[in-house]
């Protein structure tokens, strides 16, 4: 969905000494250990003699919750052929994430490195965050969310990146699959696993109940196991909580990544996308207005309406928040596309604006009502590519929920 815009090559692949692992056959359990294998889809030059194997996964890892406690460690991408896309998105979030949160950045090559730094890097450690640049050595997208689904232990004591199978005859993905690599032996995270399913990040996302995953996984894997069940059986022993099939009464899921109409604000509350109202405050909106290139989106809407009553029958209150999609799937105006953190007592939602003030402001209260301190972020530059402030941002660690936010969490 998001690569057309960006997928942009730049230049060879050189591989490096790693030890990478796949997850375990279909029936084992997260909590099994990880095991060196080969892997005929993912470069490699080297492998962990098998008397190194790590030791289990500790009871208790699972996917990084949306909304969980303070965030610990991001990962962003980065190339200096994408800067103009970028630019504001990144100024306005090292900008208002609190200087506690490390700053991972993958890049393509050292041209981009370098300029980073003078452009971002440099000032940040001097205000005392903690900024890791990595060259990646081979091309990348902005998307950083997309080819690596960060979980961790109790207590974040365990990082682990799990990177999926990448669809047949794309070369990007196979580029970026390897950056869970580049962190490991960076010491950023502390297992690697391969998956055997194509999921995208953007279409997975979580509260402490579920990890909620668009169906159109099902269609994307239905060859490597049996049935629905097998497949949910499955990601629910790699992901280490309940998961649940997003659809209509159909089975079907709107074309964009589950957290572009979709977010999981704690156990109980989901918020859904509103194209209606979308469409109707941004024909109010004076200037410029992208009005030629959407459209009422019946049918999204309609399986919104439906996806949201099934919500309802979980045992979910499902609120509203009001966007705009591109009537040929191009791109969305959406505020779903978070991140969110509980810090110090207080419920924060980073918020992506696009530059259309009725629209924005209309979001921003739809967060303010529900409890957030909302802090904006420009992806006003970058959301034609079709994806917003979630797609660029990785959440990769948080920190453990105090007793009185993980309350919070539950209400």
């Amino acid at each position: 969905m998001r690569l057309g815009f960006f997928v942009l090559l730049l230049g060879a692949f050189a591989a490096g000494h790693y030890s990478f692992f796949e997850l375990r056959s279909a029936t084992a359990k997260i909590q099994g250990a990880l095991r060196p294998v080969l892997s005929s889809d993912v470069p490699n030059t080297d492998w962990a003699p098998a008397e190194s194997e790590p030791s289990p996964l500790p009871a208790g890892t699972a996917v990084v919750r949306d909304d969980g406690g303070a965030i610990a460690s991001v990962f962003v991408c980065y190339d200096n052929t994408f800067y103009t896309n970028v630019s504001r998105l990144f100024t306005d979030l090292f900008k208002k994430l609190p200087v506690d949160v490390q700053l991972q950045v993958g890049c393509s090559d050292e041209a981009s490195m370098d300029f980073f730094e003078q452009e971002w890097g440099s000032y940040e450690k001097a205000r005392g965050r903690d900024v890791v640049a990595l060259n990646a050595k081979k091309p990348l997208t902005v998307w950083a969310r997309d080819r690596q689904v960060a979980l961790q232990g109790p207590a974040g004591k365990i990082r682990v990146s799990l990177a999926p199978r990448p669809p047949d005859d794309s070369k990007i993905y196979l580029y970026e699959r390897a950056l869970p690599k580049v962190r490991l032996a960076k010491g950023l995270v502390d297992r690697v696993g391969y998956m055997p399913f194509f999921v995208e990040g953007g279409n997975v996302a979580s509260n402490g109940r579920h990890v909620f995953i668009g169906n159109n996984f099902i269609e994307h894997n239905q060859e490597e196991l049996p049935s629905a069940t097998a497949l949910e059986e499955e990601m629910e022993s790699l992901l280490g909580r309940d998961v649940f099939f997003v659809r209509d009464y159909a089975g079907k899921v709107p074309h964009e990544h589950l957290d572009m109409f979709m977010t999981p604000l704690d156990s109980k509350t989901i918020l859904l996308a509103d194209l209606k109202e979308g469409n109707k405050l941004l024909e109010a909106q004076e200037g410029r207005k992208p009005l030629a290139s959407m459209s009422a989106n019946p049918v999204k809407q309609r399986q919104l309406t439906e996806i949201g009553e099934i919500l309802e029958m979980q045992g979910y209150t499902v609120r509203r928040i009001p966007a705009v999609f591109h009537s040929n799937n191009q791109w969305a105006v959406t505020y779903n596309n978070v991140l969110m953190e509980r810090r110090n007592g207080e419920k924060v939602v980073y918020m992506p604006t696009y530059g259309f003030p009725v629209m924005d402001k209309a979001a921003a209260s739809v967060y303010r009502e529900l409890g957030f301190r909302v802090e904006t972020i420009d992806v006003s530059q970058v959301f034609r590519g079709g994806g917003a402030l979630r797609c660029v941002v990785n959440v990769t660690l948080r920190k453990p929920l105090t007793a009185a936010e993980y309350q919070m969490s539950r209400r």
